[in-house]
């Protein structure tokens, strides 16, 4: 009995010597895949930090380029409520979003589609100011200015959308989790119809 219990126990000896390797290798296994994924961990806590850090940065430009964008559609909107007909106001006006346009808002308007919605805008402006006739056909001014108007209308729609919907990226772009920013999209996207233009009431001859 006590042979057959010895031989028992040198064949448990020799079963645990041939799995010893295997939990070795399974342990090398498990520090490395732990090693690994704590790196990766402190890799994407850096990458976060820096995230955040860069955001700080930016927020006082962001800043401001919401301040610009604000102050513009408030100008565009006053071209559509003034009569360049009447007075000088609209010439005035005119001269804010000049400025606006030329020596402000290329410091800020860092996006393809709000640049391009800002140069149909400038051309819609000038246009309902001065139309074709303008100076010559005095009869076609009116008809001309009319038109002119509903273009206008829907390039500051436009407008507002794009700046819209630049601001809400930068924002958000710059508070993205690391490794989940994504490609920016280059395209401009159509306004949807859900985006609703604000309709332009005006006092009657206006």
């Amino acid at each position: 009995m006590n042979q057959k219990w010895h031989r028992r126990a040198e064949d448990f000896k020799l079963f645990g010597e041939a799995l010893q390797p295997l939990f070795l290798t399974l342990s090398a296994i498990g520090a490395v895949s732990t090693f690994f994924v704590a790196e990766v961990d402190r890799a994407e806590g850096r990458e976060q930090e820096a995230k955040d850090r860069t955001f700080e940065a930016r927020k006082p430009y962001l800043a401001k380029q919401l301040e610009l964008y604000s102050e513009t559609t408030g100008v565009v909107g006053l071209l559509l409520a003034t009569n360049p007909t009447k007075g000088d106001d609209y010439g005035e006006v005119l001269k804010r979003w000049t400025k606006l346009y030329q020596s402000e808002l290329p410091l800020v308007a860092d996006q393809h589609c709000v640049e391009t919605d800002l140069v149909a805008v400038d051309k819609a402006a000038w246009d309902y100011y001065q139309p074709p006739s303008f100076g010559k056909e005095k009869d076609k001014v009116a008809e001309e200015r009319k038109a002119a108007k509903v273009v206008l209308e829907n390039k500051a729609c436009d407008l507002a959308f794009a700046m819209q919907a630049a601001v809400s990226k930068a924002w958000n772009t710059s508070r993205q989790k690391a490794g989940n920013s994504g490609a920016p999209s280059a395209a401009c996207l159509p306004r949807p119809g859900t985006f609703q233009c604000p309709e332009v009431h005006q006092k009657e001859g206006l």
